[in-house]
């Protein structure tokens, strides 16, 4: 299992896709645990809007992700988000980021994919 160190993934809310919650929330932890086991991992994982939920305290994948950052992944919460939903103090996994690093990421690396 490798890094891609120009590969970076947006994740804009707890659920994948729009429509139907319950399925979104299933196919973002199949999703994540897919991930966590295959051959090429992102470098990067940013988290806005309601995807800080996974992140924090209470997150049903939390284990995938915890896996993801021991590999080299980087998890980074938007701190915005996270003071806006008041789970700043619960953050369980990764670092906090704010906007100016969002930017500056989405704009330097060369692949980034938006879920």
């Amino acid at each position: 299992m490798s890094v891609n160190s120009d590969f970076l993934i947006l994740l804009t809310s707890a659920e994948i896709g729009d429509g139907v919650a319950d399925l979104g929330a299933r196919l973002t932890e199949l999703f994540l645990r897919s991930l966590a086991a295959a051959d090429e991992r992102p470098a990067k994982i940013l988290f806005l809007n309601t995807a800080v939920f996974l992140t924090t305290e209470g997150s049903l994948v939390l284990e995938p992700l915890e896996e993801l950052a021991r590999g080299g992944t980087e998890l980074v919460s938007c701190i915005t988000c996270l003071e806006y939903f008041n789970r700043r103090k619960r953050l369980a996994v990764g670092v906090e980021g704010n906007m100016q690093d969002s930017v500056h990421a989405v704009t330097t690396y060369g692949k980034v994919v938006s879920l």
